[in-house]
């Protein structure tokens, strides 16, 4: 495997110094984290079972990885076990403890990937459709004066089918004043119209002068 020179050593080293740093209160949670993400990830999982099974036979290899992330700042947390807004570059290598990328060194790029972390808040929206209440204040009010109030009416103020009539009415005219004068063209009410007052009127307006 041919070796390579990293071009700036001592900014890869104080990314895994931090790194150390960021996971010294728990130094099993990149070891978790390898082992969950080996469950999605392919390159991940062969690295996972490459070292169980080195592990199982002794061989003095074990699941211990080394965190970085660049770029480095002092007292970052590590971006898997931190919401972070800012962009970072993680980096999850098995390697010695006490390798320094300084020398020449070679390896194996086992996986990587992009992964967008969501932002804390977002401005969003939300529209839907729904009925409206059946239940809802009167638009309009329907004032109803009995047509015959003399004393020798019986009975002398309102009766139901009075009453009736008066409703049946209203609805009849307020159907009439939602038609429009197209929807009468070619009725027996347009014909009524052409020859009804007004050409009358103008017919006398004519003739008086």
């Amino acid at each position: 495997m041919p070796c390579v020179t990293v071009a700036a050593p001592a900014v890869v080293d104080a990314a895994f110094a931090a790194g150390a740093k960021a996971v010294a209160s728990s130094t099993l949670v990149p070891g978790s984290w390898l082992r969950r993400i080996a469950r999605v990830r392919d390159g991940a999982r062969r690295l996972v079972a490459a070292l169980t099974y080195a592990e199982a036979l002794e061989t003095g290899a074990t699941l211990a990885v080394r965190v970085g992330q660049l770029p480095a700042r002092e007292g970052d947390a590590w971006a898997p076990l931190a919401r972070q807004t800012a962009a970072r570059l993680s980096l999850v290598a098995h390697m010695p403890s006490t390798l320094q990328f300084s020398a020449a060194v070679a390896g194996l790029v086992v996986d990587e990937w992009v992964e967008v972390v969501p932002s804390p808040t977002e401005v969003t929206g939300l529209a839907f459709h729904y009925d409206r209440p059946s239940a809802e204040a009167p638009q309009a009010v329907l004032l109803a004066v009995a047509p015959d109030v003399s004393p020798a009416r019986e009975p002398q103020t309102w009766d139901l089918d009075t009453l009736t009539a008066v409703l049946l009415e209203t609805l009849d005219l307020a159907r009439i004043r939602a038609v429009a004068p197209d929807d009468l063209v070619g009725t027996d009410i347009d014909a009524a119209i052409e020859f009804g007052p007004e050409p009358r009127l103008e017919r006398a307006a004519a003739g008086s002068a």
